[in-house]
């Protein structure tokens, strides 16, 4: 066996270059907005997950002292019911406010509807009777408001990000034909298309990849 060398290595390309040279295409630096696109939506997929972290954990603080919050909200992924756990923070605090705050708090949020409004009610009622111990309520209502304000501020920061990405990708000069499969994969198609055929794979081009890719995470993680 031939030791490997620079010299040989050398050789090596010096003869694939005689031999295969027309075929190869010249390194190009990449162009800078695509440089920052893809930057932008590794970070973003970063916030995405840590935001997942987020929820799951404030869900499990709600477990342990408050489940009637828990219980009358489905998704965690957006705002509403974390402006309600900085708002009623603990079991107390919602059955001291009452229902007329109840209520002012649903409709201010835009949490009305009328399949679960009244049951979102009745979780609010007996929200005491099924709340942890005062020990446990004080020390987990703190981290739970924590957690609240962190999702809150993170889900702004996300916008910040989500934003600039679209103006990018609306100022590269192949936009329009790649906003086609963009949207392709906007319209829930693109889970299964970047899971069957990989990253880089399917879409060629690193603008479409990148964009596309964000958004399948932002959809796995209830972004949009």
């Amino acid at each position: 066996m031939v030791a490997k060398t620079n010299h040989l290595d050398a050789l090596s390309f010096a003869d694939a270059l005689r031999t295969d040279g027309h075929g190869w295409r010249q390194l190009k630096p990449e162009d800078s907005k695509i440089q920052e696109l893809r930057l932008l939506c590794r970070d973003e997929i970063n916030l995405i997950e840590q935001r997942a972290a987020l929820v799951n954990q404030l869900q499990q603080t709600l477990y342990e002292y408050y489940p009637a919050a828990l219980e009358a909200f489905d998704d965690w992924t957006t705002p509403g019911p974390w402006a309600f756990i900085e708002r009623f923070p603990t079991p107390q605090a919602l059955k001291k406010a009452g229902k007329r705050h109840w209520e002012k708090f649903l409709h201010t949020h835009r949490l009305y509807r009328r399949k679960t409004y009244q049951k979102r009610l009745d979780y609010f009622a007996h929200a005491t009777e099924f709340s942890g111990s005062q020990a446990v309520t004080n020390a987990k209502s703190i981290l739970a408001v924590s957690l609240a304000k962190q999702l809150r501020v993170l889900q702004q920061q996300l916008k910040v990000y989500r934003d600039r990405i679209e103006k990018l990708f609306q100022e590269h000069p192949d936009h329009d034909l790649f906003g086609s499969l963009l949207n392709f994969c906007k319209m829930g198609v693109r889970h299964t298309l970047v899971k069957k055929f990989g990253f880089g794979n399917f879409f060629t081009n690193p603008i479409t990849v990148l964009v596309s890719r964000t958004y399948c995470f932002a959809e796995k993680y209830g972004l949009n």
